[in-house]
């Protein structure tokens, strides 16, 4: 399995296909790669799959609608105040974490700013016990896997066409693929994206924002359209934005900082030349008096 930094993937790459987990799982992922799973899925929470399956989102557009989802999915949980539904999604993670942030903040009547806060906290400290994996998959149409030798089926790992079976109403979303039913990742596809050498996702997600940015100047980050023509909150852009603005401003009083501190050296350097001389100077003065004594 490759380490790569988060901007050494490819993002651009359109085919890239982009799975989160917890960071405990890095070890058995690193060994194993990722197996099927019946699974509670990001995308609401409940366990209602049937079949084993990897998710995972295709593109920077769909990872980041993906992201997005899941902060989206925090602010309904203190809109209802229903932390316990999505108890078992957060049991690799420190879950008391999870709970004292919501117990404190979440409360009746609640505006809009605290919702929001509650959302981008809970959801930072999600993406922060998280890793990000890049997968290399193949894909082809159910038509054209039909029509395939066995051998060249081997190779497919997901239907780009594909329906959820627990869901024949969908259309496939570029923010939640699967695999083929009972399909793996092995640990030859996968690629773990780290951000100034850090594993955490919560940085690799920062990259990949700003990456999107730079790709599609003065354009916010994508966000899920559902049927009823309703969008998701850009709660993603919220944290980006906030989390760069806590960035330079932490720069800005690590450089005052360092200021200070360089100032500081200057002042005990000056005053250890002052002392300094100041010894000279008594030292040439109490020679000299000697000297007229002597005379």
């Amino acid at each position: 399995m490759d380490i790569k930094d988060v901007n050494q993937c490819h993002l651009e790459d359109k085919e890239g296909c982009y799975h989160l987990t917890r960071s405990v799982h890095e070890k058995s992922i690193s060994e194993m790669g990722l197996g099927p799973n019946i699974g509670i899925r990001s995308k609401d929470g409940a366990g209602n799959e049937k079949t084993s399956k990897v998710f995972f989102a295709k593109s920077l557009e769909g990872a980041l609608i993906f992201l997005n989802r899941n902060l989206n999915i925090f602010y309904s949980a203190a809109k209802n105040n229903d932390l316990d539904r999505y108890k078992n999604a957060l049991s690799d993670d420190n879950l008391e974490e999870y709970e004292r942030i919501f117990n404190e903040n979440v409360h009746e009547n609640m505006t809009e700013e605290e919702l929001t806060f509650v959302a981008l906290s809970l959801g930072k400290l999600y993406f922060e016990n998280g890793i990000y994996y890049k997968l290399d998959l193949n894909y082809s149409t159910r038509e054209e896997f039909d029509n395939m030798h066995k051998t060249s089926q081997d190779e497919i790992d997901y239907f780009s066409d594909d329906i959820n079976e627990e869901r024949p109403d969908e259309h496939p979303a570029l923010s939640n693929m699967h695999t083929r039913t009972g399909r793996g990742v092995s640990p030859d596809k996968m690629t773990l994206m780290t951000s100034n050498g850090s594993k955490s996702a919560l940085g690799v997600i920062i990259s990949m924002a700003e990456k999107y940015r730079s790709l599609n100047p003065n354009k916010p980050l994508p966000v899920l359209v559902h049927k009823d023509g309703k969008k998701d909150r850009p709660l993603l852009d919220i944290l980006v934005d906030r989390y760069k603005t806590k960035a330079t401003e932490e720069l800005g009083r690590e450089t005052l900082e360092e200021q200070k501190d360089t100032l500081l050296l200057d002042n005990i350097s000056n005053e250890q030349l002052r002392q300094e001389r100041d010894i000279v100077r008594q030292r040439s003065e109490g020679k000299n008096s000697l000297i007229n004594l002597g005379d």
